[in-house]
């Protein structure tokens, strides 16, 4: 399939320029509603295993256990490991995994 390409040059007055873009503001409006905004969506920060054992009220031990148990989500990057508070809460109420 051959695309050629083209240029149009439109000579506007200045109130058919501000018809046209309050056209297009309002054919984007509900596209830029429904699109997430970085500003207002919650960016969790990871947290590390002592701030996850501090978050339990338990020993590293018993998180390494955890994790070794799936009980609690964990991720990886290299040789650290991270948590996400929100995954760690939501496993608590969760009910446990049989083997």
């Amino acid at each position: 399939m051959n695309v050629k390409e083209f240029s149009v040059i439109a000579t506007l007055s200045p109130e058919e320029r501000q018809l046209l873009v309050n056209e297009v503001v309002e054919a984007l409006r509900p596209l830029l509603a429904a699109a997430p905004s970085s500003a207002t969506q919650d960016q969790e920060k990871p947290i590390s295993k002592k701030e996850a054992c501090q978050l339990l009220r338990c020993s590293e031990p018993t998180i390494t256990k955890f994790m070794a148990e799936g009980k609690i989500p964990f991720y990886r990057k290299g040789r650290r490991v991270y948590f996400f508070k929100s995954e760690v809460l939501q496993s608590l109420e969760q009910p446990l995994r049989r083997a």
